[in-house]
């Protein structure tokens, strides 16, 4: 990791327990508690447009791997 994205990750991995979840999984970073997160670390409000697409990319690739994971085991499991 480029130090450049340390708080993007840092403000990330604060969050990372605040998935919105249906029957299916997590959909999608719960962007209330990354707002609050922001406030908590005292992110200037000019900065926050910057954070939000950086912490939203992050929290996309995350529930992209783990949709492919949880595919596999389906997978695998049918072929059982």
């Amino acid at each position: 990791m480029l130090p450049v994205n340390a708080p993007y990750l840092r403000l990330y991995l604060f969050c990372s327990d605040q998935y919105i979840v249906s029957a299916g999984g997590a959909v999608a970073l719960n962007l209330l508690a990354v707002d609050k997160a922001m406030d908590y670390f005292e992110i200037d409000l000019e900065e926050r447009s910057d954070f939000y697409e950086k912490v939203r990319t992050v929290a996309a690739k995350v529930l992209n791997l783990q949709h492919k994971e949880a595919e596999t085991k389906r997978r695998a499991a049918q072929k059982k």
